[in-house]
């Protein structure tokens, strides 16, 4: 589309640096006073709206709040943050939705989760992603942009399409309901990314 000839073209993915994710210090459940056998379902990325948070919360929002129900770390910061915060308020779930700022890749975040979740409305090839993989993470996400490229559906995680809230829950309720499916594609993810 910018007049440069194909074979001219060719794709670098995004590495990541393991040593710089290291063994984490403390337990961000702890700080967050999340229960240990509570399910975690965390987001890291910009509060911008091409990232998709707010369908990431109206899509936890409808999880099933059966003994306490699941927690949603969201690490990052950008201009959505008043408007994110609003709309976690409206709909009642601030005792279980952590806004916990820039964490700059603490990989306290991938560890205090169970499932790592994306809903960007358009994307390159996410960083976070990876990171979450190295983790040994299952992944939900959206179809948007290079998504497909990092994450096989059905393999190391689940995909849903961009702005679709119920087929975006629908794929966090599998997950979250199914801990074989989670350890599984958890660790597809991690022997993907090494």
């Amino acid at each position: 589309a910018d007049g440069v000839k194909a074979d001219r073209v060719r794709v670098i993915y995004n590495g990541i640096d393991f040593s710089r994710l290291g063994c984490p210090d403390g337990s961000l459940r702890s700080v967050l006073d999340i229960p240990e056998h509570a399910l975690v379902i965390a987001s890291v990325g910009s509060l911008i709206r091409r990232k998709g948070h707010d369908v990431l919360i109206r899509a936890f929002h409808g999880l099933p709040a059966a003994d306490g129900g699941p927690h949603l770390i969201i690490a990052g910061s950008g201009e959505e943050e008043g408007a994110l915060r609003n709309q976690v308020c409206g709909l009642g779930i601030e005792r279980r939705v952590h806004f916990i700022g820039d964490t700059k890749g603490d990989p306290r975040v991938y560890k205090a989760a169970d499932i790592f979740a994306l809903a960007s409305r358009n994307e390159a090839i996410p960083l976070a992603v990876l990171e979450a993989n190295y983790f040994g993470l299952p992944i939900v996400s959206t179809t948007a942009g290079g998504i497909t490229e990092v994450v096989t559906d059905g393999h190391t995680g689940l995909l849903a399409p961009a702005e679709d809230v119920a087929k975006f829950r629908d794929a966090l309720e599998r997950m979250a309901a199914d801990n074989a499916m989670r350890r599984s594609m958890g660790s597809a993810g991690r022997a993907r990314v090494e």
